[in-house]
């Protein structure tokens, strides 16, 4: 049996290498930053399904991130395309958007582990992934759940939202890929 991530381990994790957390604020450069950490998030899921999950990764260089980051931001782009259309359509649209919501955590490790767009839009294997381990999958969107509460509580003096918006969006990834690692 693998060993699951738990939820004291997702909250521990961003804060093993105190420094690297910040490189969530390569966001604040203007379109590129943004690509550039989605990179980052790719190279954080690759990190953690090579079991290397002690500490987030170093960034590396910005334009290898860039790299990594330019496919799955077509790919959010279609999806975000889809959906944006899909809305208008009563009913249909919403179902839609529960969908992609409840799929798009394995959609994007998908594409973090074979590296395609294609693998990143293959709907019917995330849903494929989802509905065999129904019951994992629920578990991991409730540690999640709970893991969003903890770091809002901790956000309560506003000043610590430098540390836990980040440290937040980090631990939800371990969580994440650690189910996908364990239902592959």
């Amino acid at each position: 049996m693998k060993k699951v991530v738990s939820i004291t381990d997702a909250v521990k994790y961003p804060f093993d290498n105190f420094k690297r957390l910040f490189n969530f604020y390569y966001v604040l450069i203007p379109i590129l930053g943004l690509i550039a950490l989605l990179g980052y998030c790719v190279k954080t899921i690759q990190s953690i399904m090579k079991r290397m999950d002690e500490e987030l990764p170093e960034f590396g260089s910005f334009a290898d991130n860039l790299r990594l980051g330019f496919p799955l931001a077509i790919i959010l782009l279609i999806i975000a395309f889809v959906l944006f259309f899909l809305y208008f359509v009563p009913t249909l649209g919403l179902i839609v958007l529960i969908y992609f919501v409840i799929i798009a955590p394995i959609l994007i490790m998908q594409h973090a582990q074979k590296g395609t767009i294609a693998s990143g839009l293959d709907i019917i294997e995330a849903t494929h992934m989802a509905a065999t381990n129904f019951v994992d999958y629920i578990v991991t969107y409730l540690k999640v759940l709970i893991v969003s509460v903890i770091f809002l509580i901790a956000s309560i003096p506003i000043v610590t939202l430098i540390v836990t918006v980040p440290a937040s969006s980090f631990s939800k990834l371990l969580l994440f890929t650690d189910f996908y690692r364990r239902a592959r």
